[in-house]
């Protein structure tokens, strides 16, 4: 039987954002995400965006579409964040909050992990950045590029 590629679409799983040297941090930012079916993320592209499709097969969007398009990734597929906190100590805990007050490349990122839905492969983790030997086992499971972690409910 053949299986579609990915994350399982509806299940909640802990990314660890590699900008601003997050994943170096003593307590990084932890971003659990409800990860979108393929259905969510089609609907995502289908509300309202102008999508042009190039001649290389290729699709542009206008910048503010783009945005309008992460925004509401971040904001429905954010479950939770933690150990994170705006500049006045106000705990950043949710979709909504990280949009509005995180750091541009965080968010971003955690964006574009979102939408792509796909976890590296382990040739593409050879050729990144691997966790450091003394870093805890839990630690080292969840410093790839998305790892997967069923929240417990």
């Amino acid at each position: 039987m053949n299986k579609t590629q990915g994350y399982a679409g509806g299940k909640t799983r802990t990314y660890i954002p590699e900008a601003l040297g997050n994943r170096e941090r003593q307590s990084p930012v932890l971003v659990n995400i409800r990860q979108p079916t393929n259905g969510e993320r089609r609907e995502l592209m289908a509300n309202g965006q102008k999508i042009a499709k190039r001649n290389d097969g290729g699709v542009e969007m206008d910048a503010l579409d783009v945005l309008r398009f992460q925004r509401s990734a971040v904001e429905k597929f954010v479950a939770t964040v933690v150990n994170y906190a705006n500049p006045d100590g106000e705990v950043i805990s949710t979709g909504a909050q990280l949009w509005e007050h995180g750091e541009d490349d965080l968010v971003l990122e955690v964006a574009a992990e979102i939408l792509s839905g796909k976890p590296v492969s382990t040739e593409e983790k050879k050729h990144s950045s691997e966790p450091s030997d003394s870093k805890s086992q839990e630690m080292q499971v969840s410093s790839g590029t998305a790892a997967s972690a069923e929240q417990q409910g």
